[in-house]
């Protein structure tokens, strides 16, 4: 479990493809200092097991799935990526609750600039409209964001000078492809009033009665 408040930037040293998988290597003193092997790391949005820890240097292998549903099948040498470690029982949740499993891949299609602060537009499949709503929360790359504006397939976030110089959505651009997980809470209230996962919700006056509501 994670907060989308990202500790450390970390740089791609390695990404080797190994049958469908990638292994993968990440130089980051600061997260390699305080990880150990089977520690979880959130990486670019992504819940990843540390496989060893070598210096300041980290690594770990994902799987055909990940590939699949992220952008890591994007990684090059030199790529940078936000991470963070898994939140302990007794941390401040200072952003919101991440899980590190990522819904779809959107594609940032404007960055704008003004007085007030950066905005970034992220466009993604229709199908997760009611994911979000409108000023809750949303992790691209693994950062905790507040949705500012939205419209059909697509969320605006704000910016503040600190999110861009701390995290890699500083440096992105229009065209750029981001890793994006809605928030857990709206997901799971959505899933229990339209039986989204398995055929139509439980939840009725009745149970809930017999629960003492």
């Amino acid at each position: 479990m994670f907060t989308g408040l990202v500790q450390d930037i970390g740089r791609i040293v390695h990404a080797g493809r190994a049958g469908g998988a990638i292994r993968w290597a990440i130089h980051s003193p600061q997260c390699a200092a305080q990880l150990k092997i089977g520690d979880s790391v959130n990486v670019a949005g992504v819940c990843q097991t540390v496989e060893s820890v070598a210096g300041d240097t980290i690594s770990g292998t994902a799987i055909a799935e990940t590939l699949r549903k992220t952008t890591f099948s994007h990684w090059k040498i030199g790529h940078l990526v936000n991470l963070e470690l898994a939140l302990r029982a007794d941390d401040r949740l200072g952003g919101h609750i991440v899980s590190g499993h990522v819904d779809t891949v959107g594609t940032i299609v404007r960055r704008r600039v003004t007085s007030s602060g950066t905005y970034l537009s992220v466009t993604f499949a229709g199908q997760f409209d009611n994911w979000f709503v409108e000023h809750g929360s949303v992790a691209l790359d693994g950062v905790s964001l507040t949705i500012a504006e939205r419209s059909r397939g697509t969320i605006t976030v704000a910016l503040i000078p600190e999110t861009l110089r701390r995290t890699t959505l500083g440096a992105v651009r229009t065209g750029d492809p981001v890793n994006i997980e809605f928030d857990q809470l709206v997901k799971a209230a959505v899933q229990q009033t339209t039986g989204a996962t398995r055929g139509a919700s439980r939840v009725d006056t009745a149970l809930l009665a017999k629960s003492g509501w």
